[in-house]
């Protein structure tokens, strides 16, 4: 079961919601998943060597929420440390590929508003594959890492360790990786979304130029990709990512640079956990409006 706390002061009407999120990284879409505790999600990081929590903060000065991946407890100090040389790299890929696809997205849709031909659909698709969504790697990434001076082979080692972790569960439950595709869409993934996106856009122009589909309806299906696009892009930018190693008592920032877990990354000004009992960061008001929501 997860819940949403939403948070409102009478006085200077701030508004914040906070949201119970974990983290893993999911082999069968390439990517880091961001998603919440339900469950429909509790064996969702099975099998997963890089897992963890998101810590949500609020900086005033940035007026924005400090997202703090935190490694899982209990895992070995080398995975630990490797985690946060991913997500390093992988946290600014992702917003920076989230934004060429929604410039991708939005070009596409002047062309179909101008009645392009469908050779040059095709041919910009083409030419601009590259800018869908980014899918990281996950075996490039541990071939490029070098782990030489630990004479220690980290790629062979995350294999093992996750179909170690796998046999370790009972097989009686129904483990999300082994549903098919649309039980996973179901978890609304902005990753499992885009994933198909080139493929979806090649579809529907051999539909189009096939006169299965017609341009304004294709119109109108782009719009709402982008829409998508632009909204999760939006929630990147209204962020500020940093890391923490579990049970440390400083962050990491993008850079690497080490930093107090209570200052925000971005501006070295002090970052807020806003709780039932906490005052309002923006004015002081000593009691904010609070809701709690569960659901499942």
């Amino acid at each position: 079961m997860s819940c949403r706390d939403y948070y409102r002061c009478e006085n200077c009407g701030f508004s914040y919601m906070n949201v119970d999120y974990y983290f893993c990284f999911k082999d069968e879409t390439g990517v880091i998943e961001k998603y919440e505790s339900l469950f429909s999600t509790v064996h969702y990081a099975d099998g997963s060597i890089m897992q963890g929590r998101v810590l949500q903060r609020y900086c005033k000065n940035c007026n924005k929420t400090v997202s703090i991946y935190q490694t899982a407890r209990g895992k070995d100090q080398n995975i630990r440390e490797w985690t946060v040389d991913f997500l390093k790299k992988y946290i600014p890929r992702k917003k920076e590929k989230l934004a060429n696809t929604s410039s991708l997205l939005k070009n596409f849709e002047t062309l179909l508003k101008y009645d392009a031909s469908i050779k040059r659909l095709k041919a910009f698709l083409k030419n601009h594959d590259n800018d869908i969504y980014y899918k990281i790697d996950l075996e490039d990434y541990l071939t490029e890492k070098s782990f030489e001076s630990m004479d220690f082979n980290m790629k062979d080692y995350v294999k093992e360790e996750s179909i170690m972790r796998l046999n370790r569960k009972s097989h009686s439950h129904n483990y999300l990786y082994d549903l098919p595709d649309k039980d996973l869409i179901s978890l609304h993934s902005s990753d499992l979304y885009l994933k198909t996106l080139y493929e979806d856009l090649s579809k529907h122009i051999n539909e189009l130029s096939a006169s299965d589909l017609d341009r304004e309806t294709l119109y109108n299906d782009i719009s709402k990709k982008l829409d998508y696009v632009s909204n999760n892009l939006e929630k990147i930018e209204g962020e500020i990512p940093c890391i923490n190693l579990y049970k440390d008592d400083f962050n990491i920032t993008l850079d690497g640079e080490k930093i107090d877990n209570d200052v925000c990354p971005h501006c070295g000004e002090k970052i807020y956990w806003i709780t039932p009992h906490t005052p309002c960061p923006q004015c002081g008001n000593e009691k904010m409006e609070f809701k709690r929501i569960f659901f499942d």
